[in-house]
C-alpha cells in the first residue's frame, strides 16, 4: 500500500510542541493554534527553500493540532 500512496521521495516527520508555561494561552484562545500552525508551516517552507537544489520544490505539509492532557 505504501508504494501506491507515497511518492518515491524522502519523507520526514516534524513534531512541534508548546512549552508548558505557554499552554495556558492556547487553552484560553484556541485561535492561537491556527496562527501557530501557520508559523510552523512557514518555517518549514523557508527551511526547505534554503536547503533545496530545485527552486520549484515545495514541501507537502499536514498540521494537526492535538490537545495534550487535561
Amino acid at each position: 500500500m505504501a508504494d501506491e500512496v507515497l511518492a518515491a521521495v524522502p519523507h520526514r516527520q516534524y513534531v512541534f510542541t508548546v512549552p508548558t508555561m505557554l499552554r495556558v494561552y492556547f487553552r484560553k484562545d484556541r485561535r492561537l493554534l491556527g496562527k501557530l500552525s501557520q508559523c510552523a508551516a512557514e518555517a518549514l517552507k523557508a527551511l526547505f527553500r534554503a536547503a533545496s537544489k530545485d527552486p520549484r520544490a515545495v514541501p507537502g505539509i499536514i498540521i494537526v493540532p492535538i490537545a495534550a492532557g487535561p
